[in-house]
C-alpha cells in the first residue's frame, strides 16, 4: 500500500555466468511479461491505445529476453534442457501477435470481449460469425506462425525421444 517502490539494476547478474542467476533472471523475465498481460487486459482503459501498445512491446522484450536467457542455460548446460518452458514461451509471444490486434484492443487467448456496460464477458459458443483473428495483419499472422513453428522446433527433439522410449519398451 505504500506510494514508493524500489527500482534494482540486475543486468549485471546476468553477466556473471552462473546458472543460477542465469535461470532466475529467465524466470524473472516471464513473469513479467506475463504480469504485464495480466495488467494489459484487466487494468487498462479499452481506450488506452498508446499504453497498451507499450505494454504489448515490453511483454514482446521480456519474452525474447527470457528465450535468449534459456539458450545461454542450454549452451551452460550442454543440452536442452529447458525446451518445453522455451516452447510455452513462444506461444505466447505468438499469442502477443494475434490477440492484440482485434477490435477492441482486448483480446487474449480467452476470447474476451467488452459490452456496451463496460464489462468483460465470453462470446457466445454458437456464434458461428464469431472470427477471433479477422482484424489480424498479415505480418503479425506471420510473425505469430514463426515463433509457432520456433516452438515446435523445440518440443520436435523431445517427441522423438518420447517415441524412441515407447518403441524401445513394446
Amino acid at each position: 500500500g505504500e506510494a514508493n517502490i524500489q527500482l534494482f539494476d540486475i543486468s549485471s547478474i546476468s553477466k556473471m555466468r552462473q546458472r543460477k542467476w542465469v535461470w532466475w533472471l529467465a524466470l524473472c523475465s516471464y513473469r513479467f511479461a506475463c504480469r504485464l498481460d495480466q495488467l494489459r487486459t484487466n487494468a487498462l482503459s479499452p481506450h488506452d491505445d498508446v499504453l497498451r501498445r507499450d505494454y504489448r512491446r515490453r511483454q514482446r522484450n521480456l519474452l525474447q529476453n527470457t528465450l535468449d536467457l534459456l539458450e545461454e542455460l542450454a549452451d551452460m548446460d550442454g543440452g536442452r534442457r529447458h525446451d518445453t518452458i522455451g516452447a510455452a514461451v513462444c506461444e505466447h509471444l505468438a499469442d502477443t501477435y494475434l490477440w492484440n490486434n482485434d477490435e477492441t484492443g482486448l483480446g487474449n487467448a480467452e476470447s474476451r470481449q467488452r459490452t456496451d456496460t463496460g464489462s468483460v464477458k465470453s462470446p457466445s459458443p454458437c456464434a458461428a460469425s464469431y472470427q477471433p483473428y479477422r482484424k489480424v495483419t498479415v505480418d503479425c499472422l506471420n510473425k505469430a506462425h514463426d515463433h509457432l513453428m520456433n516452438g515446435i522446433k523445440k518440443l520436435t527433439p523431445l517427441l522423438v525421444k518420447a517415441r524412441e522410449g515407447k518403441s524401445a519398451i513394446e
